[in-house]
């Protein structure tokens, strides 16, 4: 095992406006990757292989915005353009291809509002919503490779994660009672895959955690 190397180039700023109200930083890169380590997962076993290279560019972008009193919104968005440019597995020519769970998109907003229910108490509400494009769990893509079957399954498409909290702390802050829910739309979706086709005849995946809710309770000394 070779080890890796990348050559990292990245360009960034940072900005406010309206005396504060809003921040916003951007950030360009662009990785060039000599010999990367990843974990190539043929059935059961996972192999620690090298890349020969791979180009990865890509845009991060950081918002941060108080619009109205007791408001503040904050959102995210990456975007990535990777692929491997040297890749052989199994005596596959897998030249660009999409590495392993590298999705091209990736965006998240977030909103809190507090609410003054009396002198002693506030409504504290969060809402926030993930987004993740389209994904492969395996470095093969969609090839069929002798011996190990069709890879084409071994993937996630675009998905939307809802979370959402309601906190009732007290003014003091000491005391808080929590309501929360996380992934509110109960939707189904997948975190890895592995091709088990030429062992057991199946594909197995890993499932992202299901609609989920719960109550917290909340006393600081």
């Amino acid at each position: 095992m070779d080890p890796e190397f990348v050559d990292a180039y990245e360009l960034g700023l940072k900005s406010e406006f309206f005396e504060g109200m809003m921040r916003l930083n951007a950030a360009a890169f662009y990785y060039d990757y000599q010999d990367q380590q990843f974990i190539n997962q043929v059935g059961i076993p996972a192999q620690l292989e090298n890349a020969g290279g791979v180009d990865i560019y890509g845009l991060e972008l950081e918002l941060l915005a108080i619009p109205m009193d007791n408001l503040t919104i904050q959102a995210g968005l990456g975007l990535i353009d990777a692929e491997y440019n040297e890749l052989d597995l199994t005596g596959v020519d897998l030249e660009g291809n999409d590495p392993v769970s590298a999705p091209e998109v990736n965006f998240n907003i977030a909103a809190d509002y507090d609410l003054d229910i009396s002198a002693n108490w506030v409504t504290r509400l969060h809402l926030d919503a993930n987004y993740v494009d389209d994904q492969w769990f395996s470095a093969y893509n969609d090839t069929v490779v002798p011996g190990l079957g069709d890879y084409g399954d071994i993937r996630q498409d675009a998905y939307w994660l809802l979370n959402g909290r309601i906190t009732l702390p007290d003014s003091s802050e000491q005391y808080a009672v929590s309501l929360w829910g996380a992934n509110l739309t109960d939707e189904e979706y997948d975190v890895y895959g592995i091709n088990l086709q030429s062992g057991f005849g199946f594909n197995y995946f890993m499932e992202g955690a299901p609609r989920t809710r719960g109550v917290e309770l909340t006393y600081r000394f």
